[in-house]
């Protein structure tokens, strides 16, 4: 499952948003978060922008097993979880549970 919010002042989706990352435990989950995110994100942009890209590289992975875009959510050096602008915490994506820059 991916969760994609901004933050607490500017996304009204970040409460539950984080709520739903925090109640499940029993498949992969893939949260994050970034800082001054409207709610309606980058959808407005051409192709998306970067939340659609987020969204495209996820659905690549998990439902064509495309191991280039795993790389955005696999890992300690996942490409978002080197991204500082970002705020990751994953559940079974990597095998264990993982934060970065939660706060």
């Amino acid at each position: 499952m991916l969760i994609v919010t901004g933050d607490e002042k500017n996304d009204i989706a970040y409460g539950n948003g984080k709520a739903t990352f925090e109640a499940i435990n029993h498949l992969p989950i893939f949260y994050g978060w970034q800082t001054d995110l409207q709610h309606i994100a980058s959808f407005g942009a051409k192709n998306g922008g970067e939340v659609g890209t987020i969204a495209w590289n996820w659905l690549e992975w998990t439902t064509r097993n495309d191991a280039t875009a795993a790389k955005m959510f696999k890992g300690a050096t996942c490409t978002l979880c080197k991204d500082s602008s970002w705020h990751i915490q994953k559940k079974k994506v990597d095998g264990a549970s993982t934060s970065r820059n939660q706060n």
